[in-house]
């Protein structure tokens, strides 16, 4: 009977883990339909907390589009503008450093 039970809750966990699957999918989905994102849409395709969006947003430092209508109010983002700054730094590569290295002597060079 336990071994039942057992197996019944890994099939009710896996069922329930596939319908949080669903989910994410279909909202992310509706997003893709959307010009301007809310902090809940944000965070869904960052993978950020709501709360780190919160302190990147009031940060006059990190440059992330925000739109706030009203003071203290809803915040709002631009979805091309929203990826503009998420690919804005990338990290350079090995190849990248070695290029820079070779313009940088040849440079010297001539």
């Amino acid at each position: 009977m336990r071994k039942i039970f057992r197996e019944a809750k890994e099939i009710l966990l896996q069922i329930r883990d596939d319908v949080k699957d669903l989910k994410e999918s279909i909202q992310l989905l509706a997003i893709a339909s959307k010009e301007v994102l809310t902090i809940k849409d944000v965070a869904l395709v960052t993978g950020y907390q709501e709360s780190y969006i919160y302190k990147l947003s009031s940060q006059g430092n990190s440059n992330m589009p925000v739109y706030a209508p009203i003071e203290g109010g809803k915040l709002f983002f631009k979805k091309e503008e929203l990826f503009e700054w998420l690919l804005s730094k990338k990290k350079k590569t090995a190849i990248d450093f070695e290029n820079t290295i070779t313009n940088c002597l040849t440079a010297n060079i001539q």
